[in-house]
């Protein structure tokens, strides 16, 4: 097939992600008013770790509300979800006559036209595609009250601390939450190699995963989750049958004869580099600012987080805020699991008060440091908003500072504040909005070279683990070479996203490719924070390397694709991108993964001009009845859409962006023959390229370039 992707490089800066939030909603495509939320009628998820990765599928079943919707109307599914940080999607499925068909890889522009011409003409079809980062949306035509719809989802997902002896993968509840009402079946399975064993729910400890062959995922391990819907999040925690500290993979592509690896290595062992950690965690909590968590569940993560971040020589305490500060013990408290169990044992959620007291808790918190020596980090773990405003943020700021006395003592935040905060509720400080805390917070934590996290991209536990990380010191730069007996190892991405930090407790990954063979030498250099240098080689036999699959490519080239993202976005940019994403079956902000009903043609780009809409017809249709134009054209405030329909016929003129999104409909109408003309208002449109396309009876038959300047 041609490859021209002249549609989507135009003017690549629109491609960039908009910012978005997960909803879950259903329309009736016949009448844009009747939409309501969408319900989850059931799902599972199968984990497969396999090393830096894990290789998920999540099957959700879609099903209409028959108190909103009548069984006539034909509805559409809209979803805009979140993934894990850092998480990949490699492959699409949508059920048709009870059988899953495999979802079509696509430029986003020709999918987005594809699918939109499919659903006016009432044809199975679902896409999906990315919004930003870890952020995804998903259609799907039709839904009907008596037919649900299936989908299943496959997916790449970061492991959390994947050379610990527990490591573990992050659930996206998120996605069930978004439900009208929460699945009323919610099974989780897991599938292990050699490597991994005992598989538990870190917030659900009872469950216990039995061996099923179950009908969507084969032999596995499976439990259905009971009440899930009252945790905040869920974790799958893993024991690694053996530690190691550096782990290496491989997998040769049968077919291309191209070697792919992926390594990870603990830094922190092979240079004993770590830091000991005293972290004291300040709880500043109010209930009716975090919809996400409550106090049993922030009790509950830090004594987990502390059991299994913190190594024997740290220690920790923890402050609650009040009109006094309450303080469990008066020195720091070992991390030896006797010292953690005694201390969380004595508390309860009596230890939490009702209001904020920010400032005492603060200073209470660095007079605790600066009392035992200076050595130590403050963590507030906070959901309160009554220090948005400059003026106060400013004020406090400057406090703090001061009883700092000039000692260096971090400040790393988590915020929890999930409130939904109005435009005229939020803060415009320095051309920019803050909701609640969000100024305070970033301002501190940035003045004290301290860290910022919010719970509105990222969950408690893995704020924590983050804190945990950057508490640990770090390396202002590692460097690792690989070598193979008659070759070296090339084209490799590292995994960390910390820019030229790598944190000492945090495990450096790393993918490529290599030439030659086995035994593999892995050569480590690295400067430590205070300049010292650290120099180590390790040799790797043959038979301490494990064979992966073909997860190790799609790492790889997920890597890649995120490394060319990174850079200015250039047509070559962008076409390497979309030709990566295509061949490598990797979805980015330019693709799109399109389900088409068996048997359904889409006309080869051979048989269409460039300038030419992919235009998918059981019946082909000439447009030389149809003609379409704008003027004035580049558009400054308003232009004159014209259009000539020949007979009786359904016609519909949308107005698409660069990306394929609709940004207007011009017309939604019955014409008979003749010309016509609609109004195209541009003084609400960004700079930039957009499509007008015409549909005749569901056919697009016409396409207009619009520039608005």
């Amino acid at each position: 097939m041609k490859k021209c992707y002249a549609l989507i490089v135009v003017l690549s800066s629109l491609f960039s992600g908009v910012l978005a939030y997960e909803y879950l909603t259903v329309r009736n495509v016949n009448s844009w008013w009747s939409n309501g939320q969408g319900t989850i009628e059931s799902a599972s998820i199968l984990v497969e770790p396999k090393g830096i990765f894990a290789e998920c599928t999540m099957i959700l079943e879609f099903a209409a509300d028959g108190s909103v919707f009548g069984n006539l109307d034909s509805l559409e599914v809209n979803m805009n979800f979140k993934l894990p940080v850092g998480s990949e999607i490699i492959d699409l499925a949508l059920w048709i006559n009870d059988e899953p068909v495999q979802g079509k890889w696509y430029d986003r522009w020709t999918a987005s036209l594809i699918y939109e011409s499919i659903v006016q003409r009432r044809i199975d079809p679902a896409i999906l595609t990315k919004v930003d980062a870890n952020e995804f949306n998903i259609k799907i035509f039709p839904l009907l009250n008596y037919l649900n719809r299936r989908i299943k989802i496959r997916y790449l997902t970061p492991v959390n601390n994947p050379l610990a002896y527990n490591p573990s993968v992050s659930i996206p509840l998120n996605i069930l939450k978004l439900s009208s009402e929460f699945p009323s079946f919610f099974k989780l399975a897991c599938k292990y190699g050699n490597i991994y064993s005992d598989a538990v729910i870190r917030e659900k400890e009872s469950i216990r995963f039995v061996e099923v062959e179950d009908e969507d995922f084969g032999i596995c391990l499976s439990s259905e989750i009971p009440d899930a819907n009252a945790s905040a999040s869920l974790n799958m925690v893993f024991t690694r049958t053996e530690s190691k500290d550096i782990d290496l993979t491989t997998f040769t592509d049968s077919l291309t004869g191209e070697n792919f690896y992926q390594l990870s290595l603990k830094q922190s062992s092979l240079f004993d580099s770590c830091q000991n950690r005293k972290a004291l965690f300040l709880v500043d909590f109010i209930d009716d600012n975090c919809s996400a968590y409550n106090k049993t569940d922030i009790l509950n993560s830090l004594e987990y987080s502390i059991r299994n971040t913190f190594g024997a020589k740290d220690s920790f305490n923890v402050f609650f805020s009040g009109m006094v500060t309450t303080i469990p013990e008066e020195t720091w408290v070992g991390t030896d699991s006797t010292s953690i169990s005694a201390f969380f044992d004595a508390l309860d959620i009596s230890v939490f008060n009702s209001y904020s007291n920010l400032p005492t808790l603060l200073i209470d918190g660095i007079d605790f440091v600066k009392y035992y020596g200076s050595r130590g980090s403050l963590v507030l773990v906070s959901s309160s908003n009554s220090n948005g405003e400059s003026s106060s943020a400013n004020s406090l700021i400057t406090d703090f500072v001061n009883t700092l006395e000039g000692t260096e003592i971090p400040i790393h935040i988590i915020d929890l504040d999930d409130r939904y905060y109005d435009y005229y509720e939020q803060h415009h400080i320095g051309g920019q909005f803050f909701k609640g805390n969000e100024y305070f917070y970033s301002r501190l934590s940035q003045m004290t070279v301290g860290e910022y996290y919010s719970v509105r991209t990222r969950s408690l536990m893995s704020m924590l683990e983050q804190v945990s990380h950057r508490m640990s010191g770090y390396f202002k730069s590692l460097e690792v070479f690989v070598q193979t007996d008659g070759g070296y190892a090339y084209a490799n991405y590292k995994l960390n996203n910390n820019g030229a930090l790598v944190y000492n407790d945090e495990a450096f990954c790393l993918t490529g490719q290599y030439l030659g063979t086995a035994p593999f030498v892995v050569s480590l250099f690295g400067q430590s924070a205070e300049g010292m240098i650290f120099q180590t080689s390790d040799t790797l036999l043959q038979e301490d390397i494990p064979v992966g699959d073909s997860l190790l490519r799609s790492i790889w080239a997920s890597q890649k694709i995120r490394e060319l993202m990174g850079q200015e976005k250039s047509n070559q940019i962008v076409n390497q991108i979309i030709t990566t994403s295509l061949e490598e079956h990797v979805l980015t902000d330019y693709t799109a993964i399109l389900v088409l009903e068996p048997g359904f043609q889409v006309p080869d780009d051979e048989e269409n001009p460039d300038d030419q809409i992919p235009v998918s017809l059981n019946d082909p249709m000439t447009t030389e009845n149809f003609k379409l134009s704008v003027y004035p054209n580049p558009v400054t405030s308003e232009s004159v859409v014209s259009y000539q329909v020949t007979g009786t016929s359904q016609i519909r003129l949308i107005l698409y962006d660069a990306t394929g999104q609709v940004v207007s409909t011009l017309a939604d109408e019955t014409n008979t023959t003749g010309k016509y003309t609609k109004s195209l208002h541009a003084e609400s449109l960004d700079k930039g390229v957009y499509f007008c396309v015409l549909f005749v009876d569901g056919r697009i038959v016409a396409r207009s370039k619009v520039v608005v300047l």
